[in-house]
């Protein structure tokens, strides 16, 4: 029977008379089909198969990719399946079933739209992006083959140790990786140098996870971004905290963060002692400290450098007097924290008080004697 089988179907004879129809036909053409022939059923351009493959379905199954026409003339994709009729049927002809391809074609659209929205992240990306499988590279994005040197194309199919300065180093890679990615887990590392198609060497932060944790065969989806520069500027910047003659220190939210061994000597702290040491600890009263704080905040917060002569306490709880020029490490993210350049000024401060009472004591001199 038609009503049992679900899809949309009717039940004609050889010449093509449509003598039963259920009602999912008529709702898929948006008429009644029971009063239509075969032919009418289909376009104009699609008829002409639909009664060739009736022929061939009185005898043997057939199938094949065609087009209805609705009630209002607009083209229904389908897929067609037509069988023989029964023999106990009385009559030869063949039983036409058909499935509605729109919504496969829809979901097919969204994919390929999906497709192309993914293809345009990979491509516009400014970080490489690899896929890998057993070892070898099998695709990745424009950005990844020109950090090596290598157009995409090129890139396909290479064996992944190509990329690295040795095998060894290779081999290392591999066995810190893998047991994470074997687990599902990420693999991040902030510095690998791998090498370029010239021999070059160079710097990137790795990043790496399972394309699918449950099916190793799957592969591995690499990301890699270029820190060269970063780490480049990372190294210097450590040198001259390192061998400045001046004092360096780092502080956020309040918080000594960092600094250079100039800073140790003048305070008295050994190396990673004043970590963590709350800013106070620095000043001798609390008062010195808010008064600080009051003039250098409103030009630190909006970006500006802030300079000044204060009373700084060293370990030992000694006072110094000193100058001190303070910025923010980011003008736009204030709070990313302030470097601050100390110098000791106790000294000179002594010497310009020696001076200045020498000039008090030689003035009063003069006014008594002119007196």
């Amino acid at each position: 029977s038609l009503q049992l089988i679900g899809l949309p179907a009717c039940a004609c004879d050889v010449a093509g008379q449509v003598f039963a129809v259920n009602p999912e036909l008529s709702l898929l053409v948006g008429r009644d089909a029971s009063i239509l022939e075969l032919p009418e059923l289909f376009t104009a351009r699609a008829a002409p198969a639909a009664a060739a493959h009736l022929r061939k379905a009185s005898d043997i199954e057939q199938g094949w990719a065609s087009s209805l026409v609705a009630a209002n003339g607009s083209d229904i994709p389908v897929q067609v399946r037509a069988k023989p009729l029964p023999a106990n049927a009385g009559t030869p002809g063949a039983v036409f079933v058909f499935t509605d391809l729109r919504p496969f074609e829809r979901d097919q659209s969204a994919l390929r739209h999906a497709l192309l929205e993914h293809k345009a992240i990979l491509d516009n990306a400014s970080v490489g992006i690899l896929f890998s499988k057993a070892g070898v590279m099998s695709s990745c994005n424009p950005r990844f083959a020109g950090m090596f040197g290598y157009t995409p194309d090129e890139m396909t199919g290479r064996p992944a140790v190509e990329v690295f300065p040795s095998p060894e180093m290779y081999v290392r890679f591999g066995k810190e990786a893998g047991p994470l990615l074997r687990r599902g887990l990420s693999f991040d590392a902030p510095e690998v140098q791998f090498k370029r198609r010239d021999g070059s060497l160079f710097w990137c932060r790795v990043r790496a996870k399972a394309v699918d944790i449950d099916n190793d065969e799957e592969g591995t989806i690499w990301i890699l971004e270029d820190v060269t520069d970063a780490r480049q500027a990372m190294i210097e910047g450590q040198a001259i905290m390192t061998n400045a003659s001046f004092t360096i220190l780092f502080t956020k939210n309040r918080v000594v963060t960092r600094y250079n061994r100039s800073f140790g000597e003048m305070f008295g702290y050994a190396d990673g002692q004043a970590l963590g040491l709350p800013g106070r600890a620095l000043y001798p009263s609390d008062e010195v400290y808010d008064q600080l704080g009051k003039a250098a905040t409103p030009l630190l917060s909006v970006g500006r450098p802030f300079q000044t002569e204060v009373e700084m306490v060293r370990k030992d709880g000694t006072v110094m007097w000193v100058q001190v020029i303070a910025f923010v490490v980011n003008p736009e993210e204030p709070a990313r924290g302030t470097i601050w350049i100390i110098e000791d000024r106790t000294e000179k401060k002594r010497a310009e008080e020696t001076l200045r009472n020498a000039l008090l004591e030689n003035q009063a001199i003069l006014d008594s004697a002119v007196l």
